[in-house]
């Protein structure tokens, strides 16, 4: 498979430096997760995942990481640097439409006189979440692989320029 052939052609700078972009793209973008429970701790509230998984905000947080790494998918498939580009396009617009649906779908019930069934979504709504980390993890780590390479390419390149300058001045 092409994924797994991508992957074990990265190395250790590319999985630390996708490793540093997940902490802090996770500490950033859960803020309100975290940040609320603070809030709520500090006045004496007692925080529950129900706070923060019950109007199906983890499902908007999957698309806010699944959407820049369709642009990044999209961007490399051209130059087919990311092996099997279209499995990894494929899902990620299927997980961006579910979660659409679960996000959208929590103001609808009201309207239409059913009961939301709360346990589903947010048990859904987290495993949208887990999925779309692991699918973004894998493409920085895989769009790291290309960065670096690239850098690789210029250095050598500026290396070769200023040993043939040099090489000019002694002449």
């Amino acid at each position: 498979m092409g994924i797994i052939r991508a992957l074990r052609d990265t190395q250790r700078q590319h999985w630390a430096e996708s490793s540093r972009w997940l902490m802090f793209t996770l500490i950033g973008s859960l803020i309100p997760v975290w940040g609320g429970a603070v809030l709520t701790l500090l006045y004496s509230g007692h925080p529950s995942i129900d706070d923060y998984t019950n109007h199906g905000e983890f499902a908007l947080y999957s698309a806010s990481l699944l959407a820049p790494a369709l642009y990044i998918v999209l961007k490399e498939s051209n130059r087919k640097v990311i092996k099997s580009s279209q499995i990894f396009i494929f899902a990620i617009v299927l997980l961006l439409l579910l979660s659409v649906l679960v996000f959208a779908g929590v103001g609808t019930p009201g309207r239409v006189g059913v009961k939301l069934d709360i346990v589903f979504l947010r048990n859904i709504s987290i495993l949208l979440y887990l999925i779309a980390i692991i699918i973004s993890f894998l493409i920085s780590v895989l769009d790291n692989r290309t960065v670096f390479k690239n850098l690789r390419e210029v250095q050598k390149a500026e290396y070769d320029n200023f040993e043939a300058a040099f090489d000019s001045m002694e002449s």
